[in-house]
């Protein structure tokens, strides 16, 4: 079989706090438990490997999401 394209993998986001420009895959994706009094949702994110800050990623627009979910 001949691959004619191979799928995009990654995808750029842009940090809020230190404005850097980030290229994302979905091994840089974690997940924890956020919310309060029992009341809890995944969340998905990556941390900013200049500044440190937590990106919240939406799971339903994210590309890198979607392929982090279906590894896993």
């Amino acid at each position: 079989m001949k691959i004619l394209e191979r799928g995009k993998t990654t995808e750029e986001l842009t940090c809020y706090k230190c404005k850097s420009k980030l290229e994302i895959e979905s091994s840089d994706i974690k997940s924890g438990q956020f919310g309060m009094c029992g009341d809890y949702d995944t969340e998905y994110y990556v941390i900013c490997p200049v500044c440190g800050q937590m990106i919240r990623l939406d799971e339903r627009k994210s590309l890198a999401v979607q392929i982090y979910l279906n590894q896993n």
